[in-house]
């Protein structure tokens, strides 16, 4: 199913980059603005715009293992509204999904994010051609596997010329794995890896 999209346009790819510390995005817990010049925001979908919940079609409480368990989550109210608060003209959902690729999934999956970018384009006042969802799907290692930044390019290239009039310091990725305690640093390391930069989730509400 490679080159499989949603009704906005995301691709579903089928099928990873140099560690570049960022001091300034370390784990702490100093209050910053908002970066509200911030004019692209890329973001995790799980644990960032949405959680799974734990249900009997879902027990596990992890997104897409089961037919039905792919709809049970719900919306990270707080995190969407800061992300209003920043005001952004384009939302790009950068996922990587390790869930079945039969045919079934994969339209179940695409309805659960054609359902999430329309509510986020909605609750932002953006439209729904800017507010997309980019997801790779199953454990084979390419370019669209994080930290490697392909889902980030390929974000960009389904926005025609959106390169030469929005630069690199005017992105901002939100992600939930961010190095700390007992996890993944791939998010972060996908933003310092592309070049912008980086906001853990859980610190989101530090910033005002």
């Amino acid at each position: 199913p490679g080159g499989w999209g949603t009704s906005f346009g995301g691709t579903i790819s089928n099928q990873g980059g140099s560690y570049n510390p960022n001091p300034g995005y370390q784990m702490t817990g100093d209050r910053r603005p908002l970066p509200r010049h911030c004019k692209i925001i890329f973001c995790e979908l799980d644990d960032v715009l949405i959680q799974p919940v734990v249900s009997e079609a879902c027990p596990s409480g992890k997104l897409g293992l089961g037919r039905r368990g792919i709809y049970d989550v719900q919306e990270k109210w707080p995190v969407w509204e800061a992300i209003r608060c920043i005001n952004p003209e384009f939302v790009f959902i950068v996922t990587n999904q390790d869930i079945s690729t039969d045919q079934e999934s994969l339209e179940h999956y695409q309805r659960m994010t054609d359902s999430i970018t329309e509510r986020l384009s909605k609750y932002l006042y953006i439209s729904p051609e800017r507010c997309k969802c980019f997801t790779k799907l199953g454990r084979n290692r390419n370019e669209f596997t994080k930290p490697n930044t392909g889902l980030m390019t390929k974000a960009l290239q389904s926005i025609p010329g959106i390169s030469e009039y929005i630069r690199r310091d005017e992105m901002v990725m939100i992600g939930a794995q961010s190095g700390g305690p007992g996890q993944s640093d791939i998010d972060y390391r996908m933003a310092c890896n592309f070049g912008i930069d980086y906001i853990p989730v859980d610190q989101i509400f530090l910033y005002y």
